[in-house]
């Protein structure tokens, strides 16, 4: 919370750290002192959730993804980084109903 709010985030530092992870092909960038100090700017008291999903569900849904090359090592180095840092995973192949309803219970 910041000021008494809640600050709901679409993108964040893993955006950051996976994207310069495939940018210099360095898978343990998070682990070095730079991409340490990437993961220290997310603070303390924050409650991360990343929506997973395979490369094949995820192209056809998303036009910015779907002709990347990428995207299949994108997904296992986020995958790489919630073990790392014990972020919540939430199915994003179920309904978005139910989706709604697990983030809410994991934020309550």
């Amino acid at each position: 919370m910041i000021f008494g709010r809640t600050l709901v985030c679409d993108r964040f530092v893993y955006d950051i750290v996976v994207s310069v992870m495939l940018s210099i092909d360095d898978d343990e960038f998070y682990r070095t002192f730079v991409g340490d100090l990437f993961l220290r700017l997310i603070p303390d008291r924050s409650c991360t959730i990343l929506l997973t999903t395979d490369a094949e569900y995820l192209r056809p849904r998303r036009d910015d993804v779907r002709s990347d090359e990428t995207l299949p090592r994108m997904v296992e180095l986020y995958d790489e980084l919630a073990d790392y840092n014990g972020i919540q995973r939430i199915d994003a192949t179920k309904p978005s109903e139910q989706i709604h309803e697990e983030i809410v219970d994991r934020l309550t």
